[in-house]
């Protein structure tokens, strides 16, 4: 919608109904002779056994609505400012993990609504041409999905238990002060802080703890995630607060490029990508800083050399790519290209799996190492 000369708004809404169920219920033994004995193996998609009950589990959820508010303004022919407003939700579900009819058993929506203002700019300057945007942001989280240990087990369960904000700078641009030249890049700042986060447990179910020894299975553990306390039988533990997870404080990336047409009267172009990644800790580990609360580093000799660091901690690592295109070789549809990634066979990591409630230990997933490669096309 035109409101002013330039000036266009845009709105939109969705209303979106969700719902979930599960039944669970018992099945005929179905058995094998193995070694002159009889193993009972697991059979799916039979009817239940003779008067087994059928429990259901239904997540009827209220209704979700999502909205979106946007306005831009053409300042001139090269400027564009914009501020939006936007609202999303992550839908609830079921734990498979959990007994029907307990309570962790079901879990609600997380709902999430931004601000954001930024601007798209393209200029020219003596003859160097270049183009920036901009934008920063504001996120508030509520009722996000967290992972807990049921009291007693060593199962894992989704529960609603944080409340989060997120302000953010996202920075992108091109120059190009030749034709044979140019230079891309981007940097974004990311803080994101858990802003309420309380979690009620048992040594029974964080026996790990050193708190917890001589005291009773029974005994309660409360934690504050956001504010760093852990407090058990009336002692407090002070802790790093829990890092929101996935999330670099810090990422950018250049990419200059060479553009040898002019001088081969070919399109040959090479280019490079130099990428960087500030320290974070990956999706699985969301409660990471508190697991290890009151715990004496241990020195271990890991990937990434001898370390008595933070097992949830992924350290930063910067990477670097060359390519080197060829299109449309000597006026023919054929385009040939060679590249190599990683070039200094950095050895980085992109994710973990947590085992660390049950052996103590964190298991890392590095990034792919250095791979040269060639690439043949051709346009028919």
């Amino acid at each position: 919608m035109i409101v002013l000369d330039g000036v266009h708004l845009t709105a939109g809404y969705r209303e979106t109904w969700d719902y979930t169920r599960t039944d669970t219920t018992g099945k005929a033994s179905y058995r094998v002779p193995f070694n002159g004995q009889l193993i009972a193996v697991p059979v799916y998609g039979e009817s239940p056994a003779a008067g087994a009950t059928v429990v259901s589990t239904v997540v009827n959820l209220p209704s979700n609505g999502s909205y979106d508010l946007s306005a831009d303004w053409q300042l001139n022919n090269d400027t564009l400012l914009y501020l939006a407003h936007r609202s999303g939700y992550k839908t609830g579900g079921i734990n498979a993990s959990a007994n029907p009819g307990a309570p962790g058993r079901t879990y609600g929506p997380e709902h999430a609504k931004d601000i954001e203002l930024g601007a798209k700019t393209e200029w020219t300057l003596g003859g160097v041409r270049g183009q920036v945007n901009i934008d920063i942001y504001h996120t508030w989280f509520s009722d996000i999905q967290e992972g807990e240990i049921i009291p007693g087990t060593a199962q894992g369960i989704t529960t609603n238990l944080a409340n989060a904000g997120i302000d953010g700078l996202e920075l992108e641009g091109t120059i190009v002060p030749a034709e044979w030249f140019r230079l891309t890049g981007n940097v974004a700042f990311t803080d994101a802080t858990y802003s309420g986060w309380l979690e009620d447990s048992t040594c029974a179910a964080q026996y790990w703890r050193p708190q917890c020894q001589g005291l009773s299975g029974n005994t309660a553990i409360a934690i504050d995630h956001s504010r760093g306390r852990l407090e058990v039988a009336g002692q407090t533990t002070a802790f790093r607060p829990d890092r929101f997870s996935n999330t670099s404080r810090w990422q950018w990336s250049v990419q200059p490029s060479l553009l040898l047409r002019s001088w081969l009267g070919e399109d040959v172009a090479i280019a490079a990508t130099l990428y960087h990644r500030g320290p974070y800790v990956d999706a699985v580990a969301v409660a990471n800083t508190s697991k290890t609360a009151g715990l004496a580093p241990v020195p271990r000799e890991t990937v990434f050399g001898y370390s008595t660091t933070d097992p949830y901690d992924a350290p930063g690592y910067t990477l670097a790519d060359v390519r080197v295109d060829w299109r449309h070789a000597m006026g023919t549809h054929l385009s040939v290209a060679a590249a190599v990634t990683n070039a200094a066979n950095k050895i980085y990591r992109v994710s973990s799996a947590s085992s660390f409630e049950a052996i103590g230990d964190v298991y890392t997933i590095v990034g792919e190492p250095r791979m040269w490669f060639a690439e043949v096309s051709y346009e028919f």
